[in-house]
């Protein structure tokens, strides 16, 4: 920083007329202060959006770290000063700029006019503003006002010392996102809303509601959309290839993040197009369906997107706030952060109706274990055909998890398998090339498949070239499983989606999409697989049928009743499975989905999954333990219950460990 050059700023800054225009003293003091904390400034809208006036980002990490708010005309004290009108009804200039940093996760601010620059620290625990500095400006010296702005800039750079890169918590990462995420989805919500109003169809929501066996309201599919956003934006920040190109160079996020009220909306727009010719199973919008929100869609016309432009407005900020933070901290590969913040931030009605809880590390990493013993027991019994080299290193023995959710298990098992081939003296790379052939996932969400893509896309892209295939799939294993048995290729589809017609119609690109995943994932398990691994749904039928119908009381459904029975067959999707494994309301989710699974593991395959442990001692368990005693010819079954294993579920596990007969 060059002293003069600061002066010369101070100097135009305190040159200009007490009644210079708001846009006249915002942008000397933007010049002045780049100047004083070697920054760049942006964000310099016209004054009616409800946004920052100027915010300063580091001009090396582009990370932003001050929110100026000005105001016009001149102020006898500080009392004055954040007295004056914000930009909300009945809010005065202190409280706007507390909401701004709240909003920016930004801990300082000024507040400036004319004649004072007021400094203020936002006290996140007690959410709150303390006053820290204050500059009078009419009256005093360059010299005096260049002292007193470089104490301002020692306190601002000595309390933003950016905090270590890699955070090895992957709790501790979801957390310190969730509140950011929570902004963005206020937003993404609201952006919904309006554009339902103003009469636009977002068919990609009608469209999950059809496929998941769970209700999603409008917030569901809110929060299934910003995790989708996160998940392409920790794959840009994370994987190899970030750190051989330009994609997340701060030159470049501030040339185009200047583009006023959607500048990080353009960023975002310009990575997904990018990434998209390296990632095409993670950012080609044929597979997704949670990119209905990207500004100047053809789906509505220039008079809606006026209509909603300061929600755009919004939207962009808090993204912003999102982009800062995936800079900023590197998440701990292989722990499924996606999948723990999705937790985080998913609706628990969802939780509660699917029997999908985040399965921790610990417990992953135990049915591993587990496996590996069994495995290695019933090869020398000569129950299986293969070792444990075969389950790591050969690329011909394929393992499947069925509901795979976020990835955890397919990640942990990458992992496992890297470090057996290292002690092997293997290269990095033709393990991971051995081990993206083995690994096949499955689930219903189509938001889980995206994040257990990207999980899988940043582990494997430090060892492998892109682009390459993950063999992770959208679609229902029940329905996959009796597809197989009956061998129903012909009618997929229709099979699965029984008003795929109308909605080809309407959204071709998800629908072509949807289609070729039923088709890959069913020509990979038709002829079986060698290991089924993972935690499938859980939910006893009474409890699981309850809080879907008061979920619709709740939603003040006309018929909770019949609709919470439509729910129940949604979810066992299969009607002979269900009535014969799921009809009564003792029954167990996870019953009908194991005994029909079976079916895409080989003969003298081994199955590992987790299950209710209460299934031992209970009524609804027996036609479990019968199929287990009549499909398997070598079985383990492990109690793990004494551990709290599941993130906000109270869960008594078991790990069922058996050999296809």
């Amino acid at each position: 920083m060059k002293a003069n050059v600061v002066k010369k700023y101070i100097g135009d800054f305190i040159s200009l007329p007490r009644n210079a225009t708001h846009d006249d003293i915002k942008h000397k003091l933007a010049n002045l202060l780049e100047e004083v904390f070697d920054s760049w400034a942006r964000s310099q809208l016209p004054y009616d959006t409800d946004i920052p006036d100027i915010v300063l980002f580091d001009k090396v990490t582009g990370i932003d770290f001050l929110v100026v708010e000005v105001k016009a005309g001149a102020t006898k004290s500080k009392a004055e000063l954040e007295a004056k009108h914000g930009a909300r009804k009945g809010e005065n200039a202190c409280e706007q700029l507390k909401r701004y940093l709240e909003t920016t996760a930004i801990k300082w601010g000024i507040l400036a006019d004319i004649s004072r620059v007021e400094l203020y620290r936002y006290d996140e625990n007690r959410k709150k503003l303390i006053h820290e500095k204050e500059i009078v400006i009419e009256g005093r010296s360059i010299d005096q006002i260049f002292n007193e702005l470089m104490e301002v800039r020692e306190l601002i750079r000595k309390e933003t010392t950016p905090p270590p890169k890699h955070v090895s918590s992957p709790i501790m990462y979801a957390e310190k996102l969730r509140d950011r995420a929570i902004l963005l989805k206020e937003a993404i919500l609201k952006l919904y809303r309006e554009l339902v109003n103003y009469g636009v169809d977002i068919k990609e929501y009608r469209l999950l509601k059809e496929v998941m066996p769970a209700i999603i309201t409008e917030d569901d599919f809110a929060s299934k959309t910003v995790t989708a956003i996160l998940a392409k934006l920790t794959l840009t920040y994370n994987s190899e290839l970030s750190t051989r190109t330009a994609v997340t160079s701060p030159e470049l996020i501030r040339e185009v993040a200047r583009n006023g009220e959607v500048g990080y909306l353009s960023y975002y727009m310009w990575i997904q197009d990018y990434m998209a010719t390296k990632y095409p199973q993670v950012f080609k919008s044929d597979v997704d369906l949670f990119n209905w929100w990207i500004p100047y869609s053809s789906r509505y016309d220039s008079t809606i997107r006026d209509a909603v432009k300061d929600t755009y407005a919004s939207l962009n900020i808090r993204l912003r706030t999102i982009i800062d933070y995936v800079m900023r901290f590197k998440p701990p590969k292989g722990r499924d952060v996606l999948g723990l913040l999705y937790q985080f931030i998913r609706s628990k009605h969802e939780q509660a109706i699917l029997g999908a809880y985040y399965t921790k590390y610990e417990l992953v990493k135990f049915v591993f274990d587990a496996l590996e013993i069994f495995v290695g027991k019933a090869e020398k019994k000569n129950y299986v055909s293969f070792g444990i080299d075969d389950i790591y290193l050969n690329a011909q023995l394929k393992i499947l998890d069925p509901a795979c959710g976020s990835g955890s298990f397919l990640a942990h098992f990458i992992e496992r398998a890297l470090n057996y081939g290292i002690k092997r003296e293997l290269e990095r790379s033709d393990i991971a090339s051995r081990v993206k052939h083995k690994i096949h996932g499955i689930d219903v969400d189509p938001l889980a498949v995206l994040t257990a893509r990207t999980e899988l896309f940043m582990l494997l892209s430090q060892h492998l070239a892109s682009p390459y295939h993950i063999n992770v799939y959208w679609g229902d294993s029940l329905k996959l499983a009796e597809a197989i048995k009956r061998r129903k290729t012909g009618t997929l589809l229709r099979y699965f989606l029984p008003n795929s017609e109308e909605y080809f119609k309407e959204i071709k690109a998800p629908i072509r999409e949807f289609n070729r995943e039923l088709m890959n994932a069913y020509n990979i398990v038709k002829d079986g697989v060698h290991i089924i691994v993972g935690n499938p749904p859980w939910g006893r039928r009474s409890e699981v049928k309850k809080k879907v119908r008061d979920i619709l009381v709740r939603l003040r459904h006309y018929d909770p009743e019949t609709v919470a029975e439509e729910y129940m067959c949604k979810i066992v999707s299969v009607e002979d499975v269900r009535a014969k494994y799921f009809s009564r309301r003792d029954h167990n989710i996870f019953v009908p989905f194991i005994i029909q699974i079976s079916n895409m593991l080989k003969s003298g395959g081994v199955l590992a999954m987790l299950v209710d442990a209460r299934f031992v001692a209970s009524e609804w368990g027996k036609p479990f333990i019968e199929f287990l005693e009549r499909n398997s010819s070598f079985l383990r079954v492990i109690d793990v219950s004494q551990e709290n294993l599941f993130i906000k579920a109270t869960s008594y596990p078991a790990l069922v460990l058996l050999v296809k007969r």
